[in-house]
C-alpha cells in the first residue's frame, strides 16, 4: 500500500513539473544582439526578434524539471546510484549459456530483409523535381569530377557523406551518375543502415543474460523494430546515421569487455571521420564522444583514456595528410561557418508544447517523449535496485544521451520531416528497453519454454506480414510507375522531369554550352548538375549563404575567377512562394555588387542572366 502511495505521489509531482517547465518554456525569450541582427537580417529568428539559443534552453529546461523530480524521488528514497565502470558481477558466468546464439535466425533476418530490398520499387512522381534537396548531392559530383577536389571548390552544407559520397558511388558502381543512379545508392546505404542496426541488435540480444528462447525473442522484437524506423519508404533511421550508430556498437563491446581495443581505436578515428561524413552527426557523434572520454575518467580509466585520445589524433592527422593543408583549410574554414552559422540561414523556431501554435501536437509528443526517456534512464539506470545489468544500465546512459542531443536535428529546423528525423535514436531507446525488460518479465514468469517458441514463430510471421504489406500496399511491387534500384539505373535523366523542366534545363544547357562553368544564383541547385558544367566557384548552393563574411567570399571569388555571366531569376525574391525570405535582402552585399557591376543580358524564361559590364 505503501508503494501504491509513493507511486501517485511521484506521478502528480512529475504531472505539476511538466505544468512548471511548460509554463516557463514561453519566459525564456532572449532576443538576438545587434550584430546578428544587421548580419541576418532574414533569418527567421531575426525576423521575429527571438535568439536561437532560446530552443536549446527551452528544451533542457523542459526535460529537468521531471529530470530533477525523479532525481529527487530517488534519493529521497535512498535508491540513487551512479553505475561504475568496474567488472560487473551481474553478468551471466555460464560460459555455455553467454556463447548461446543462433545464427539460422540471423540469416533468416538477412534473407527477409535482402528480399525486401530486391523487390522494393522507387516511385517515380512524374514532374515532381526537388531541385534544391536533390541538387545538393548531384551537383557536388558533377564539381567533383570536373575539379577533382571536395571543400576547395564546393562549399559543403551537410557532409562529405552526402554531398560527395552518393555521387562517387553512383559512378563507381553504375559508371554513371544519373538521377536514377543516385537515388539507387541512397537504396543501397538504406539497406546498410539497416543490417549494421540488425548485426548490433543481435550482438545485443545474445549478450543478454537470458535463456536462448527470450534472446531470439528480443532480436526478432528489435527486428521489428529497426525495419519500421529504417525502412526504405518513410523511415527515420536514415543512412546519415550510420557514425552514430557504431558510436553506440563500440559502447556495447566496450561495457561488455569484448574488443575493447578495437573499439577505442574506431571511436578514435571516427571522431574525425563522422564529421567528414555529416555535419551535425559529427557534431553528435563528438559530444558522446566527450562524455565517453569523461567517463573514462571518473572511473580513473587513464589508459583507455590515452588511448582513444591517441587515436582521435591519429585520425585527423591522417586526414590532414591525405587531404593535404589546402583542402583541410578549406574544410576547417567551412565547416567553421557551417557550425556558427547554419541556425541563421535556415533555423526555424521550434513550437511551443501545449500551444496554439503550427505542429504543437507533434513538438509536445516529441518533448514528452524525450522526457520519459529521460525518467526511464533515472528508473533503471540510476535505481540501485534496478533489474537491469551494470552493462546495460552504462549503455543506456550514453544511448539516451544520444536521443537527447540528436534532437537539435528538429530543434533547429522545425518542420514535421526533421522533428520525426531527430526523435529516430528517442525511438530506438524505446524499442531496446521495451524488449529487454519484456524478456527479463517473461524470465521471472517462467515463460520461456514453449510459448516462448510459440510467440517467436508468430514475431516471423508477423515480420513477414509486415514486410509484404509494405511491398505490395506501398512499395507497389506490381506498378508499372515504380522501379528496383536495377531498373532505377536504366532510366534516362528525363523521366524525373516535367516538360517544363526539360525545357527550361534545355535552354540553359545550349545558352552555357560554350562555357567552362555557370555561376548560378537561383534556389534550384541542381542547375550545373541539369546543364552538364560544374560551378563557377564553391557556392553552387545559395540557400547557405548569409552574413556579411561569406557574402564577401563570394565576391572576391567572382572578382578573382573573373566570372562574366551570371544567372539569377527575374524575381529577386524567388523564395517568396514557399515562404521562406526575400532573397535580395538576404544577399545584400552580392546583388549590391551585381548591380553595380553587371547588366542585364538576356531573359531565358524565369531566369535573367547578367553578363560583367566592362
Amino acid at each position: 500500500m505503501r508503494n501504491y502511495i509513493q507511486n501517485f505521489f511521484l506521478l502528480i509531482s512529475l504531472a505539476i513539473s511538466i505544468i512548471i517547465a511548460t509554463l516557463i518554456y514561453d519566459k525564456i525569450n532572449f532576443t538576438p544582439s545587434i550584430k546578428i541582427s544587421e548580419n541576418f537580417p532574414q533569418s527567421t529568428y531575426v525576423l521575429n526578434n527571438y535568439h536561437y539559443l532560446n530552443e536549446i534552453l527551452r528544451y533542457f529546461i523542459f526535460i529537468f524539471f521531471p529530470s530533477i523530480t525523479y532525481i529527487f524521488f530517488l534519493v529521497k528514497n535512498k535508491n540513487f546510484q551512479i553505475p561504475t565502470l568496474k567488472k560487473d558481477l551481474n553478468l551471466n558466468n555460464n560460459k555455455k549459456e553467454q556463447s548461446e546464439s543462433n545464427l539460422a535466425l540471423l540469416f533468416l533476418i538477412f534473407l527477409i530483409f535482402f528480399i525486401n530490398f530486391y523487390l522494393y520499387k522507387f516511385p517515380l512522381t512524374k514532374g515532381y523535381w526537388d531541385g534544391l534537396h536533390y541538387g545538393q548531392y548531384l551537383t557536388p559530383g558533377e564539381n567533383y569530377f570536373h575539379y577533382k577536389t571536395f571543400w576547395k571548390d564546393t562549399f559543403i552544407t551537410m557532409g562529405w557523406g552526402y554531398e560527395f559520397l552518393i555521387p562517387i558511388l553512383s559512378e563507381k558502381i553504375f559508371n554513371s551518375n544519373t538521377i536514377g543512379n543516385a537515388f539507387s545508392v541512397r537504396i543501397i546505404l538504406t539497406l546498410l543502415t539497416q543490417l549494421i542496426l540488425i548485426l548490433f541488435a543481435y550482438n545485443f540480444s545474445f549478450k543478454q543474460k537470458l535463456p536462448k528462447n527470450l534472446k531470439n525473442l528480443i532480436f526478432l522484437i528489435l527486428t521489428l523494430g529497426i525495419f519500421n524506423l529504417a525502412n526504405f519508404y518513410q523511415g527515420i533511421f536514415v543512412f546519415r546515421e550510420i557514425p552514430l550508430i557504431i558510436f553506440l556498437i563500440c559502447i556495447w563491446f566496450f561495457v561488455n569487455h569484448k574488443n575493447i581495443g578495437f573499439s577505442l581505436i574506431v571511436l578514435g578515428l571516427f571522431s574525425c571521420l563522422s564529421v567528414i561524413w555529416g555535419l551535425d552527426r559529427g557534431a553528435y557523434f563528438n559530444a558522446s564522444l566527450l562524455l565517453f572520454i569523461f567517463f573514462l575518467l571518473i572511473n580513473k580509466q587513464f589508459k583507455n583514456f590515452f588511448l582513444v585520445s591517441l587515436y582521435i589524433f591519429i585520425g585527423w592527422a591522417m586526414f590532414y595528410s591525405i587531404v593535404g593543408g589546402v583542402e583541410f583549410n578549406h574544410f576547417l574554414n567551412n565547416s567553421q561557418y557551417t557550425y556558427l552559422n547554419t541556425e541563421h540561414i535556415n533555423g526555424t523556431i521550434h513550437p511551443s508544447p501545449f500551444s496554439s501554435d503550427a505542429d504543437s501536437s507533434r513538438a509536445t509528443k516529441n518533448l514528452l517523449l524525450i522526457t520519459l526517456s529521460a525518467i526511464l534512464t533515472l528508473k533503471f539506470c540510476f535505481n540501485k535496485n534496478s533489474n537491469l545489468s551494470l552493462s546495460n544500465k552504462v549503455f543506456f546512459i550514453f544511448l539516451f544521451f544520444l536521443a537527447l542531443i540528436t534532437y537539435k536535428t528538429g530543434l533547429g529546423l522545425s518542420d514535421r520531416a526533421h522533428m520525426r528525423v531527430g526523435l529516430a535514436f528517442c525511438l530506438f531507446y524505446f524499442v531496446l528497453l521495451f524488449s529487454i525488460q519484456l524478456g527479463l518479465f517473461f524470465k521471472e514468469q517462467n515463460f520461456y519454454i514453449t510459448r516462448a517458441n510459440i510467440l517467436n514463430s508468430f514475431l516471423v510471421f508477423f515480420l513477414i506480414g509486415i514486410v509484404c504489406f509494405y511491398l505490395f500496399k506501398r512499395g507497389g511491387i506490381i506498378n508499372p510507375n515504380k522501379f528496383n534500384i536495377f531498373e532505377l539505373s536504366k532510366l534516362e535523366n528525363e523521366l524525373f522531369l516535367s516538360k517544363e523542366d526539360i525545357n527550361k534545363y534545355n535552354t540553359l544547357r545550349n545558352e552555357f554550352k560554350d562555357d567552362e562553368c555557370i555561376q548560378s544564383l537561383v534556389f534550384d541547385a541542381s542547375i550545373p548538375y541539369m546543364i552538364s558544367k560544374p560551378s563557377c566557384n564553391k557556392f553552387y548552393y545559395p540557400f547557405s549563404i548569409a552574413g556579411p563574411d561569406i557574402q564577401k567570399e563570394y565576391i572576391n571569388l567572382l572578382i578573382e575567377l573573373k566570372t562574366n555571366r551570371v544567372l539569377i531569376r527575374k524575381n529577386y525574391d524567388f523564395g517568396k512562394k514557399l515562404n521562406l525570405f526575400n532573397y535580395r535582402k538576404k544577399l545584400k552585399l552580392i546583388f549590391q555588387f551585381l548591380d553595380r557591376e553587371y547588366k542585364i543580358d538576356k531573359e531565358i524564361g524565369e531566369y535573367l542572366i547578367l553578363r560583367k559590364s566592362s
